[in-house]
């Protein structure tokens, strides 16, 4: 309740207009990009109001930092049992608190099992007196309708959220005064809250104000004419060159047309950043860098790291040769989100505090990202992700310009979106202009459910080249959807699109100085050591991770064979980049490595595992977190939590690459030369679990696994359709 207080007194001096706003101005006044066009970042400052986060139930449902006259507070989410097609649920009216504020409730709801919301729009309400047990309480009776629902099920989830606002109908937002220059150009996104009516008539305009004096550069509307799309982001592109070298305000505005008197405005704007027209399609002074993510893609799958299947010919035959591959790159976890966050960060996760999918933990403002440092450098960003765990609430957006995710319509079957999202960071990549650009693209396309084209339905069926320990576990033919064939399969299309993308942008001449960075977040396990999937352990399925650099600054046809880590990865391209590395970072820059003399051999590297549910042959179990993993030379440990301490596991990868044999099973006699190297290994690992630490806790971080009430529900679903949550 103290949370729904300080909403609404937000709300009740939120600068929202309540004068009419100007008229039409004109029509659709954005304009289509000329072949030729090309941007620079403008590096007087980009952000042109203060993002209001509307969570939830959005058209489109992409995160994005967002304005709308709504605030959304979530009521409810439950099951209920079902047996009419009507229900009423009883809301307190303490919620307007007579503010003066409007309140709209928009309720929904979803047979068990299913994935999609089924809105019902918003309602508007007068709280009803009742007396319960002789106390007189008002309350909003908040109605449902089931009777779309044919036949009716015992069982649904309904949800319910209120939407409130200071103003109903017209709403506008004014930027801080600035100077702009000929040829910028806006970009920003209009959309519209799912809760409203369809039919609802809405128009977004963007006015250019000196003093009194206002001009209207952008109007648009959207509506039951079905001039428009009434639904999904829409980007609009907005020529701000005639303002000159003027000092303006702008108003961004948004008002409900439909004529019913009270309409609510569903109108939203968001992501707005100011670019400059570039004067020629020049190469920047400093290298580009592209970094590709192919989540979950483990080395030992991969042609180069020694699979007998012809799974990467394009990375094997024509990437590798043209840079340098290090063999044994080691994930810092084996879950989506802490690993990214330290490719990012260059920071263990255990101190920036992300170690879940699930959580809501986001990373410490004190900790500077790639992106951001890139960013102050004069670098244009992009970032194009997918589905789930990289997320802007964790933190992931700092620093981008430009950030987008492509989910799966349909959240309990998250297809990859491979060609979707390595189009637009292509695209992204072809509209710079003189300035140097950073993108990032994470495709799922690797990960569980293995679902590639149909067109690889034969690929891999008889070659034979399944290993003994595959043959036992799952047969010769694919036998359910985990099956490791169908993994390979989807192997096989990345690279197939990765060879698109790196082709088309050497057609276009954007790789002359452009640094390229190939990776994979973690592996795969297919019960190698207990598990299926990965997340909760630290065996080499799951650490061991393709890591390859191209570019410029980089040597052809290099292998190097020392242990590194994807805390590493950030320094590294800083150096090549010529861009001052922050002193927080903890990795390690590999250019020393890229001298075919240099070796390393004795530096240690860590991985920790946080996920706190495994799933065996048996089905899931619990695991108590966190694990820690330290390889340095020919050894690893592994250090398990335990309730009367640790367990360990150590292993002599010299011997026994595979990690099938613990050197601690009772049996074996370690030599001296391996009892000293588990002694310092023991230690190396507790230094490292107590220094994060004292870290973490002048950060203000402590790491945990969220649990599942905290999570928004619709990101809950999508984490647990990719395996992360029972």
């Amino acid at each position: 309740m103290a949370s729904i207080l300080a909403w609404l007194l937000l709300l009740a001096c939120n600068p929202y207009s309540e004068e009419p706003l100007d008229p039409i101005c004109g029509g659709q006044t954005s304009f289509e990009l000329d072949p030729g066009f090309r941007l620079e970042r403008d590096l007087d400052g980009s952000d042109l109001f203060t993002p209001i986060r509307t969570r939830r139930h959005l058209i489109g449902g992409r995160p994005r930092d967002t304005v709308s006259g709504f605030r959304e507070i979530e009521l409810v989410e439950r099951e209920i049992s079902l047996d009419q097609p009507q229900h009423v649920e009883p809301v307190p009216a303490r919620l307007d608190l007579s503010l003066e504020s409007n309140l709209l409730f928009a309720p929904r709801y979803r047979p068990v099992g299913e994935t999609e919301w089924v809105e019902l729009g918003w309602t508007e309400l007068v709280p009803d007196r009742i007396e319960t047990d002789g106390v007189a309480e008002l309350v909003y009776s908040v109605p449902f309708d089931f009777s779309a629902l044919d036949p009716l099920t015992d069982r649904i989830e309904i949800g319910l959220s209120a939407y409130v606002s200071s103003a109903k109908n017209r709403h506008a937002w004014e930027s801080e005064p600035r100077v702009f220059k000929e040829g910028d150009v806006l970009v920003v996104d209009r959309g519209r809250i799912s809760a409203a009516a369809p039919e609802a008539v809405v128009a977004w305009r963007l006015l250019a104000c000196e003093g009194d004096r206002c001009r209207c550069l952008f109007s648009e509307v959207s509506g039951a004419d079905g001039a428009l799309h009434t639904s999904g982001w829409q980007q609009r592109w907005i020529d701000l060159g005639g303002l000159g070298q003027s000092e303006a305000v702008l108003h961004f505005e948004t008002e409900v047309l439909s004529g019913e008197e009270g309409a609510a405005d569903p109108g939203l704007w968001a992501d707005p950043v100011v670019y400059r027209r570039a004067q020629a399609k020049t190469q920047p002074d400093r290298p580009n860098l592209l970094i590709v993510s192919l989540d979950t893609l483990g080395a030992d799958h991969l042609g180069l790291y020694g699979y007998p299947r012809k799974t990467s010919p394009f990375i094997d035959d024509v990437l590798a040769p043209e840079g340098t591959t290090f063999l044994r790159a080691l994930a810092p976890a084996t879950t989506t989100s802490p690993s990214h966050m330290t490719l990012f960060t260059a920071t263990p996760p255990s101190i920036h505090g992300v170690v879940s999918n699930l959580g809501g933990r986001s990373l410490p403002d004190a900790i500077p990202t790639l992106a951001e440092t890139l960013q102050a450098s004069g670098y244009v960003t992009a970032a194009i992700t997918e589905n789930g765990a990289i997320t802007r609430a964790l933190g992931f957006g700092r620093g981008f310009d430009h950030y987008e995710e492509n989910l799966s319509a349909r959240i309990l079957r998250p297809e990859g979106h491979i060609e979707a999202t390595f189009s637009a960071g292509r695209e992204f990549a072809e509209r710079r202009g003189s300035l140097p650009w950073f993108v990032f693209v994470q495709t799922y396309q690797v990960h569980y459910p293995y679902t590639p084209p149909a067109e690889y339905d034969d690929y891999f069926e008889d070659d034979g080249l399944d290993s003994p320990s595959i043959v036992a576990q799952f047969g010769r033919r694919p036998r359910g959807p985990y099956h490791p064939i169908l993994y390979d399969r989807e192997i096989r299309y990345a690279d197939d699109q990765l060879r698109v993308l790196i082709e088309s942008l050497d057609q276009e001449g954007l790789l002359e100085n452009t640094v390229v960075v190939v990776l994979a977040d973690h592996g795969e396990a297919f019960f190698e050591h207990t598990y299926i999937g990965h997340g909760s352990d630290l065996h080499r399925e799951t650490v061991r991770v393709p890591l390859i650099f191209v570019g410029p600054g980089v040597p052809e046809g290099l292998r190097v064979e020392q242990p590194v880590g994807l805390a590493d990865v950030m320094p590294t391209v800083l150096d090549l980049l010529g861009v001052a590395i922050p002193p927080e970072v903890k990795g390690k820059s590999l250019v020393p490595l890229f001298s075919r003399s240099a070796v390393d051999e004795a530096r240690p590297i860590f991985s920790e595992a946080w996920q706190i549910t495994g799933v065996t042959r048996t089905g899931g179990v619990e695991i108590d977190q966190p694990t820690y993993g330290v390889e340095r030379g020919q050894y690893k440990l592994i250090r398990y939590p335990d309730p009367e301490g640790f367990r360990f596991a150590f292993f002599d990868l010299a011997e026994d690459s595979g990690e099938n044999r613990n050197l601690l099973n009772g049996e074996t006699i370690l030599t001296p030369e391996a009892a000293l190297e588990f002694e310092e290994l023991s230690r190396l690992l507790a230094d490292y679990v107590e220094v994060n630490r004292r870290l973490a806790e002048e950060l203000d971080v402590e790491p945990d696994t969220t649990p599942e009430a905290e999570i928004d529900p619709e990101r809950l679903e999508k984490l647990r359709a990719l395996g992360y949550v029972e």
